[in-house]
């Protein structure tokens, strides 16, 4: 199946240096038609520039050669078959590391990044398992943030990876948790399009109210629980590819296609069927939202793709596939639209936001 957008032509614009437009809620433009996105991108890219990232890159990997004597393991590595997990995999086994290597199984994960990771473990000879979850209930939770109109209805993928990551690291001792996020690719993301991944509070109300039963047996983190993973056991998660400024994601395909046999499977994070069908057909229909627009963004900031030929490929019609219990696209366009974010039901945002401002806080005064 394929989906083409429709603007408004009336209300339209698009950013004079990238390609976000305003489906973003909170875009804004300055007097040479450039969004705050691309200025927010640049000045966090400035912050930590390439001058510092080969430092701090050695500081990380000084501090997880300390933790060798004390574990069988340096870290903890989530692989879902796509280029960032892959590379993280790929640097940290050139330097010596050995890393416990999981995936989860949802059920929705594609043929190809199976085999990406199959074929990589093998080749590294790196421990691997699978992480099995109550599929019936997760699928449930996925359908209960589609009938209350949730934009991003992948916070429950994410909140099941996080939840397991960290799980995982404490159970088997560790305290690195390895994770593919970078800014060079995914550095923007308008906070009108997302929920937070982490609100298990929200998770928690929309699953009650639209299945009418308690989450109970897929991972879950609860706002203390992470704060114990993080403060108590002192767990840290290291998005790897920020501290390799070479990284571009068409050259590290090429790299990964060669060395390892990798097959592409199409749009970034379509590694997933669900995903896929999310990014593809969901958000475009629903909320007339093209995550590509964020990607290539970030791309074109990044220097890797040029603002024309991310407008070339916007043209290209979004190809998914109807999924089981979401194939009835008519009737999951006839659920209301949460039109805010979280809509009416009950969240950690403001208890969240008020952590994080003490904590800042509290890291200026030392």
């Amino acid at each position: 199946m394929s989906f083409t957008l429709s603007e408004d032509s009336t209300k339209y614009r698009v950013c004079a240096r990238c390609v976000m437009n305003t489906s973003a809620n909170e875009i804004v433009f300055d007097d040479k038609g450039i969004c705050n996105f691309c200025h927010q991108w640049l000045e966090q890219y400035q912050k930590v520039n390439a001058a510092t990232y080969i430092p701090g890159r050695q500081w990380i990997f000084y501090q997880m050669r300390k933790v060798e004597k004390k574990s069988k393991y340096h870290c903890l590595l989530g692989l879902s078959g796509g280029v960032d997990s892959s590379m993280c995999l790929h640097h940290l086994v050139d330097q010596g590391f050995r890393p416990l290597c999981y995936t989860i199984d949802n059920g929705w994960n594609t043929r190809e990044s199976d085999e990406n990771i199959l074929r990589m473990v093998e080749k590294l000879k790196v421990r691997f398992f699978r992480k099995t979850i109550d599929y019936d209930e997760f699928v449930d939770l996925q359908i209960a943030l589609v009938r209350a109109g949730i934009r991003n209805v992948e916070v429950s993928t994410d909140h099941i990876l996080l939840a397991a990551n960290y799980e995982l690291a404490e159970e088997y001792g560790l305290k690195y948790i390895i994770g593919g996020g970078n800014h060079h690719g995914e550095g923007i993301m308008p906070e009108s399009w997302m929920e937070d991944a982490k609100d298990l509070t929200f998770l928690k109300a929309v699953f009650k109210k639209q299945m009418g039963r308690d989450l109970k047996n897929i991972p879950v983190l609860s706002l203390w629980k992470w704060l114990y993973y993080r403060f108590v056991k002192k767990i840290e998660i290291i998005n790897l590819l920020d501290y390799y400024p070479e990284f571009r994601r068409d050259k590290s395909i090429e790299f990964l296609q060669k060395e390892y046999g990798y097959v592409p499977y199409g749009d970034k994070h379509c590694e997933s069927k669900f995903t896929a069908w999310f990014q593809k057909w969901y958000l475009p229909a629903k909320f007339n939202i093209d995550k590509r627009r964020a990607h290539y963004s970030s791309l074109i900031n990044a220097g890797e793709m040029t603002r024309a030929e991310a407008i070339e490929k916007l043209k290209e019609p979004l190809y998914y596939s109807r999924l089981g219990k979401f194939e009835d696209e008519q009737r999951i366009l006839g659920y209301p639209k949460t039109e805010k974010i979280y809509g009416d039901y009950p969240n950690e945002q403001k208890l969240r936001k008020f952590l994080s401002k003490v904590y800042g806080n509290i890291r200026k005064r030392k």
